[in-house]
């Protein structure tokens, strides 16, 4: 009995520290490789920060692709897991993202702009980070709506890939976990 339980945790501590090397694997700061073409003739650029077990996403909305006229930044934190080999993307692990912490940034006092945004409600001064974590703003959820999102990561000749987010952006349950990988996000 003894050599059982020895054995049982023995392979539960190397299962665990197999988990936390593939998340050294991943570790690093990212950033998108150029500015990416949104639906709503917007561009994204992604500044992503991954450790051993915690992440954070600084996502920001250009109105041009040189970057000169930001919309907003959305930022979140929190801790994450690779979960396993993904099953509809070939060399690619799925992960869970959770969320801690969730703020946005507004960089535009154009009233109508944060309007057609859904921003109007959500009292955010220009270019000072607001805490939405409890609450959201506007298509930008609350943890309690959002607490993780479920998405693929895949390192290919040195890039590091992400899932494509479905056109509603929801990944917050599994059955919405995408099923390929977005664009490039390199080491910065």
């Amino acid at each position: 009995m003894k050599k059982a339980t020895t054995f049982i945790l023995f392979t539960v501590l190397l299962i665990s520290f197999a988990f936390k090397d593939k998340n050294a694997n991943y570790s690093g700061h990212w950033v998108s490789a150029a500015t990416e073409k949104m639906s709503n003739s917007t561009w994204g650029f992604r500044d992503f920060i991954m450790g051993k077990e915690n992440w954070e996403i600084k996502f920001t909305l250009y109105f041009d692709s040189s970057k000169t006229k930001p919309v907003f930044t959305f930022r979140g934190v929190g801790s994450y897991s690779i979960t396993g080999k993904s099953t509809s993307v070939a060399q690619a692990e799925e992960a869970t993202f959770r969320f801690e912490k969730k703020y946005v940034t507004l960089h535009i006092a154009d009233t109508s702009v944060i309007k057609n945004f859904g921003f109007a409600y959500c009292n955010l001064p220009v270019n000072k980070e607001k805490d939405i974590t409890a609450n959201g703003c506007s298509f930008l959820t609350s943890q309690a709506v959002c607490a993780q999102e479920f998405d693929l990561v895949a390192i290919k000749k040195g890039k590091l890939f992400l899932g494509k987010r479905p056109a509603d952006g929801n990944m917050c349950s599994k059955d919405k976990r995408p099923i390929a990988l977005g664009n490039a996000l390199i080491k910065k």
